[in-house]
């Protein structure tokens, strides 16, 4: 019989990944990030390891990466470890969002007590993934930072890559190392670019620091109010650092954009 995963919540899990191919960096990137401490230690069959030396009572967890097998090999496996009493867990390692979902048996039971807790966990693995490129994804944000004239900004989505323009950019937000592009249009991005990398890109198309934490677009600003508070064409919030009240008009009146 193997344990329950919701017996597994109040521990800390020894895992054990079988597999053939090295998916080891990404998928303890990846286990890492979302389990934080609920890990004690991650270890990898590697290729063409020896099953049968392996001691699976050591191990709570183990995850199978199938498609690295053919059915006979998935099954062999299978059969080993079902005298034990331990979770196995499935993946089939398409792309980053798979491997998660993949992974949400055990987020569920490991993670979340209750559905705040789940909506929490989701919206972190949800952030994961955005901010995760793959190499392939990074060559092309390389190539595309060598343009001569750059205004566009390349966002990583699990589907692929999105540019934006920066006459679409309303207002810029830092959250930890980075950033949430909010759009004219009403939606919101993130990038793991930082606030000052992005101020060096922005500040010659109308963008100012209005606090030390967000960048605005002068032209859709619609109003400045006495509590500094600066609001914007599509009617969001933007906090202005008191300091900055009297350089942003000047910017303002210097660029032409009011009277």
């Amino acid at each position: 019989m193997k344990t329950p995963l919701s017996k597994l919540i109040d521990k800390r899990y020894k895992l054990l990944v079988i597999q053939k191919k090295d998916f080891s960096k990404l998928f303890s990137e990846l286990v890492h990030d979302v389990f934080k401490d609920k890990i004690d230690s991650i270890e990898f069959s590697g290729t063409g390891y020896n099953l049968k030396m392996l001691n699976f009572q050591l191990f709570d967890i183990v995850f199978i990466f199938s498609s690295d097998f053919n059915e006979a090999e998935v099954n062999e496996i299978l059969q080993n470890l079902k005298q034990f009493p331990i979770e196995i867990i499935e993946v089939k390692l398409e792309n980053d969002r798979q491997l998660l979902c993949n992974l949400l048996p055990f987020l569920l039971y490991a993670n979340s007590k209750t559905q705040s807790d789940l909506i929490n966990l989701m919206e972190e693995v949800e952030f994961r993934l955005k901010i995760k490129a793959s190499a392939y994804h990074k060559g092309l944000l390389s190539i595309q930072n060598t343009f001569l004239v750059v205004n566009k900004i390349a966002i990583h989505k699990p589907e692929g890559i999105e540019f934006i323009s920066f006459s679409g950019i309303e207002c810029v937000q830092a959250w930890e190392k980075y950033s949430f592009l909010f759009l004219k249009d009403g939606s919101k991005h993130i990038t793991e670019k930082s606030i000052k990398e992005l101020y060096s890109m922005l500040c010659d198309h109308h963008f100012i620091k209005s606090h030390k934490s967000h960048l605005v677009h002068l032209p859709s600003i619609k109003t400045i109010k006495k509590t500094n508070i600066i609001i914007m064409e599509t009617g969001r919030q933007v906090p202005l650092a008191r300091r900055r009240r009297s350089e942003l008009i000047r910017q303002m009146t210097k660029k032409q954009l009011i009277l």
